[in-house]
């Protein structure tokens, strides 16, 4: 077993809607956030940009960040002024992907011109409605009934939107992961020497400190604890690097960074607050990423990690796509067993999952857009 083995990582698989004739007459404009903020559904856009520009459709992507942007395609709108330009501009398919239940009634309206489809990103979508009062909860789901298509990214979350919308035809389930074009190599200079100085690079992510349930979503107290065990109790010379751009010092924060200090493993947990030039370029270089969260969506970090044939233990909160090893949701000892035999037998994990199929959807999601009548019908 060579030192570095995620050095000999394989590249993202090629991937190309270049061969495609453009889609006469088609318009798609999606609606959500363009990086920056760095986050699974703004990376998903910017990436689903660059595929529609590539096969030539003639496209916008109205980012609702409040963050301007200099990126052709990308226009940066209020929610409130994105939905009074739809209102006038041409009739074309829009693509929402900033759900919350009080959107719906904007959603309606805007279908009224336009032909629409709704992303639910995770599966959170019906806490969120079922957290609304009742009249507001009947009222939210009976206007989603009139959008053209809703996309969900995994088979629970297929299973949930059935509970709103009775007509299946009308749900799409498409996973999200859009591989990246290219992965340029890492530049940080503090994930460099922590992968140089360790035997073992365990990675992970989150945009921002956030619960569920009470809980720490994404599974920092989680990640501290298997560190200490992987350090302490198994004597694994390993690290981690955990990517958080989208934090500043919170209490929580503080609370993970004093628990890393107590547990004498400040030379070995690194917290990276600025974001990377493109995220894969670190599960790249892992040896094992980890997902410990307790809900989530279709993940991009999961599904990258895979597409470059890096192993990946994931929280079974949720399906894992293929090739991911799971772990019993919050289950500290169930964790520590999965990634302490990844590391040992990182070898036998990496062939697996390099045999496994291409992971991308791009083909698909212009297939969606071809689907919804837009060759020259528009």
């Amino acid at each position: 077993m060579s030192a570095h083995p995620s050095s000999a990582a394989a590249p993202p698989r090629a991937v190309s809607e270049r061969s495609r004739a453009p889609a006469v007459g088609m318009r798609v404009i999606n609606v959500g956030l363009f990086p920056p903020p760095y986050g699974g559904v703004s990376i998903h856009l910017q990436r689903l940009l660059q595929r529609l520009q590539t096969a030539g459709v003639d496209c916008l992507l109205i980012d609702l960040s409040g963050s301007p942007k200099r990126q052709p395609g990308v226009v940066t709108w209020t929610w409130t002024t994105a939905v009074l330009r739809l209102l006038l501009t041409r009739r074309s398919i829009v693509h929402f992907h900033n759900f919350s239940p009080r959107n719906t009634i904007l959603f309606w309206l805007l279908s009224l011109r336009h032909r629409t489809i709704l992303s639910w990103h995770n599966e959170r979508f019906l806490d969120e409605l079922n957290e609304a009062f009742p009249l507001g909860r009947r009222v939210a789901k009976a206007l989603l009934r009139r959008v053209g298509c809703i996309v969900v990214d995994s088979q629970k979350s297929l299973e949930l939107a059935r509970q709103i919308v009775s007509d299946s035809s009308r749900i799409t389930l498409i996973p999200e992961f859009l591989e990246p074009a290219s992965v340029p190599p890492l530049t940080n200079r503090n994930v460099l020497e922590l992968r140089s100085s360790h035997r073992f690079l365990l990675s992970s992510n989150a945009f921002r400190i956030a619960f569920h349930r009470g809980q720490d979503l994404y599974g920092l107290d989680l990640l501290v604890e298997l560190m200490r065990r992987l350090v302490h109790e198994r004597q694994l010379d390993a690290a981690l690097a955990f990517l958080l751009p989208g934090e500043s010092e919170s209490e929580y924060f503080a609370e993970i960074r004093r628990e890393v200090d107590r547990h004498d493993l400040t030379s070995r947990v690194l917290f990276v607050t600025r974001p990377l030039e493109e995220a894969a370029s670190l599960w790249r270089i892992s040896d094992v990423v980890v997902r410990a969260t307790n809900t989530d969506g279709n993940s991009l970090s999961v599904m990258e990690a895979l597409s470059m044939g890096v192993p990946v233990v994931a929280s079974d909160c949720v399906d894992r796509p293929d090739g991911a090893v799971t772990f019993r949701t919050r289950d500290i000892d169930d964790l520590e067993a999965k990634v302490a035999d990844v590391l040992t037998r990182s070898d036998e994990y990496r062939r697996r999952v390099a045999s496994l199929p291409p992971l991308d959807n791009g083909a698909r999601f212009l297939e969606l857009y071809e689907g919804m009548g837009m060759r020259g019908s528009l």
